[in-house]
């Protein structure tokens, strides 16, 4: 019975990873992409303030 269950709890704990790099991966993904264009127009709104000031 113990082989049974740690068998069934090892493919579980497996498949629930691969689920997870399944689903994580495309995440992080978006998430730095959002986060690079994020800081990108943070950066350019900067600029224009600085520019604006100094004009």
């Amino acid at each position: 019975v113990w082989d049974l269950l740690s068998h069934a709890w090892l493919c579980w704990g497996w498949c629930a990873l691969k689920m997870e790099q399944f689903l994580w991966l495309p995440f992080q993904d978006k998430v730095g992409r959002n986060l690079k264009l994020f800081y990108r127009s943070v950066s350019t709104l900067k600029e224009m303030t600085v520019r604006s000031m100094t004009m």
